[in-house]
């Protein structure tokens, strides 16, 4: 699943594990819990992307 950011001024598509760290800080606190509103489907599992990117990269630190 990719992820949309913006860089340099530009949308673009990347791989959960080529976000920067404060790209990936960003999405996390994008994350809509809970909400009234209708959120796509490709909104959640970008969600879900994060969220595991976010999990792999503590692992990672943890086993260091």
């Amino acid at each position: 699943m990719e992820i949309e950011v913006c860089r340099n001024g530009e949308w673009c598509k990347v791989m959960p594990q080529s976000l920067t760290n404060e790209e990936l800080c960003d999405k996390l606190s994008d994350i809509q819990i809970d909400s009234d509103e209708f959120i796509p489907q490709t909104e959640i599992q970008e969600g879900y992307a994060v969220i595991n990117e976010a999990v792999r990269r503590l692992s990672l630190k943890k086993e260091s």
